[in-house]
This record gives structure tokens, sequence and C-alpha cells, in this order.
């Protein structure tokens, strides 16, 4: 009985080592031939995106003479002061400045106007509130191209044209519907998860959003308006709600005056600010504001702060 039992168990494993390897013959072929087609197929298109930069590059290290004779060609000697022409002439550097300019100015501007949008179409409710949302958030299916004659008529009436300012005004406009889609969309579903009635984000914490860089794009946009909706106690979010990295970014160290304040008492919210600042500190904020002790404690009656 012994004797049978391992002639089964010898014959089982010997089919099965024999599937097993049958099986594997019959497929390793076939598995390194596609292997051998795919890295084939994947090296050709790198090589296929690699060679314009690579004669681009050789390119500019050549003279005008040399890519005249044979433009495919390699350069005698390099010449590295094309690059040096190619600042001066372009103007490389003021172009670059005028670029971070537009930038900043039209993202400022597309994200103030949106914003304002898109509080409105995700917590008020009125008739054709839908109907709108669909008007303003289409333009994402029209190519930009068509956009290109009307921004262009519309420019050159309002005599702008050849200026950044009118660059800003057709980056900002631009991106409106897809900037309104995306704000709307956080605002509804960060209020519906958390259960909370946000109203908006007050001026402090606004600029605080506005200064920073945002390196993470959208995606840091959204975990912060998200940790600012958890975050706040009210319906009104705050600087203190954002997140520490964002929220010194603000205009920290500036003071705001209404327009319409007197002189007097713009000068007692002056004095009032800097003691604060300076966490009750009367002779630090006397020399910061340059008048002396006693006539910080005359133009502010009353006042019982604590050094």
């Amino acid at each position: 009985m012994q004797r049978q039992r391992g002639t089964v168990r010898t014959n089982v494993r010997e089919a099965l080592s024999g599937f097993g390897a049958g099986s594997q013959r019959g497929k390793l072929p076939s598995y390194y031939f596609g292997n051998a087609i795919k890295w084939i197929f994947l090296v050709t298109l790198l090589l296929a995106a690699l060679l314009p930069m690579v004669w681009l590059l050789v390119s500019s290290l050549r003279t005008n003479l040399e890519l005249q004779i044979s433009p495919l060609g390699w350069p005698q000697k390099p010449q590295w002061s094309n690059y040096q022409k190619a600042i001066s002439m372009a103007n490389l550097p003021r172009l670059f400045v005028n670029s971070i300019l537009v930038a900043v100015f039209a993202v400022s501007l597309n994200i103030m106007v949106t914003s304002l949008a898109a509080f409105v179409l995700s917590r008020e409710q009125f008739r054709g509130r839908e109907a709108l949302y669909t008007l303003l958030t289409a333009g994402v299916l029209i190519p930009i191209i068509a956009f290109m004659v009307p921004y262009f008529t519309l420019i050159t009436r309002l005599k702008v044209y050849d200026s950044l300012f009118a660059l800003i005004l057709v980056y900002a406009s631009v991106n409106i519907p897809v900037s309104i889609f995306l704000i709307t969309a956080f605002m509804k579903e960060f209020s519906e998860e958390n259960g909370k009635n946000i109203e908006g984000i007050n001026d402090r914490a606004r600029s605080c959003l506005y200064a920073y860089d945002w390196p993470g794009n959208v995606r840091e946009l959204r975990n912060c308006l998200e940790s600012a909706v958890v975050m706040t106690r009210g319906n009104l979010i705050t600087e203190e709600d954002l997140p520490p990295g964002i929220r010194n970014c603000s205009d920290e160290g500036w003071i705001r005056i209404p327009i319409g304040t007197s002189m007097e008492e713009a000068e007692k919210i002056i004095i009032r600010e800097t003691v604060s600042a300076q966490k009750g500190n009367q002779s630090k904020a006397a020399d910061i504001l340059g008048i002396g002790r006693k006539t910080l404690h005359r133009k502010l009656p009353g006042w019982t702060g604590e050094e």
C-alpha cells in the first residue's frame, strides 16, 4: 500500500512538472518575442521624441555658414556665444519679467472674478441658476482659437492693443469657464461633505490665497479649501482656518484703513495696530512710529496696554 502511494505521488509530481514545463516551453518564445517588440516600439518613440531636441541643441552651437553648408552636421567648434547673442538680441530677461507679470495679474483677476460667481452659483438659490451655470461653463467646450477674432476686435476697440494689459485681459477671461466649474464644484462638495453652510472667505484669507505660489496647482488649492472648511467654526473662512504655510503668505505688516476714515481716527488705527503688533510693548511701538511714549498715550487716551 505504501509503495502504491509513493508511486502515485511520483507520477503526479512528474505529470505536474511535465505540464508546467510544457506550458512554459510553449509560452516562453511568444512571451520574449512580444516583450522585444514592445521595447523596440517604445525605444523608437523615445528616439523620435529626442531626435528633434538633440538636433536643435547641436544646431544652436554651429555658425550660420556651417548650417548653410551642412544642415545636419556637427559643429567644428561649439559656439557657446550664440546663447549670449540670442539673450541680448531678443531681450529675453525683459520678456521673462513680462511673462511673470502677465501670469500673476491674470491669475489674480481670474480668481477674483470667478470666485464671486462660483459663490453665488453654489450657495444662492434663484430661478435660472442651473441655466446660468451651464451657460458660463459651456465655454469649456469651445476651442480657444474660436475666441481669437472676438478678442482681437475687443482689444483694438478698447485701444489697448500691443500692451501687457491686453494679454492679462485675454488670459484671465479665456479661463473663466473652467475656473467657475472648478471653484463651484469645490464649494458644493466641501460644504456637503462637512455639513457646513460656508458663506464665503474674508479679505485677509483671500489675500493669503492670492499671495501663495500654489506649486501643487489645483490639487493643492483643493486640499487647502477642504481643510479650511473643516477647520472653520463659523460660516466664514478666515486666515486662521488656512494651513500655516499659506496663512504666513498673507499681507501681515500692513494696516487696512477704510476709505472715508478721518485723519484723527486713521492715526489712532495706526498707533493701535502698531502697539498690537508689538504685543503691547509701548516703547518699541513708539520707536517704530517715531514718536515719544507720552505722545502715544496722548493720542490714545484711556489706552491701558501692558508692556
